[in-house]
């Protein structure tokens, strides 16, 4: 197999196979935009608790030990 042979090869095989994996990326795009900002949100609230928890509620335990 030459150079040529090496980079056509893949390229046919995504040509000929796009039309049903295409639905597929559009699936998982659409998922990724419902999915991806409400797993942002829990992420953003869960650092907030964490901050909460060591600035105010961390050392209050440490002074009652």
């Amino acid at each position: 197999m030459n150079k040529q042979d090496m980079i056509t090869a893949p390229v046919a095989v995504g040509a000929v196979t796009w039309s049903q994996t295409h639905k597929v990326f559009e699936w998982i795009a659409a998922e990724a935009q419902l999915i991806l900002p409400v797993l942002g949100a829990i992420w953003l609230l869960v650092q907030i608790i964490a901050k909460i928890h060591n600035t105010w509620i961390k050392p209050k335990n440490n002074k009652e030990k």
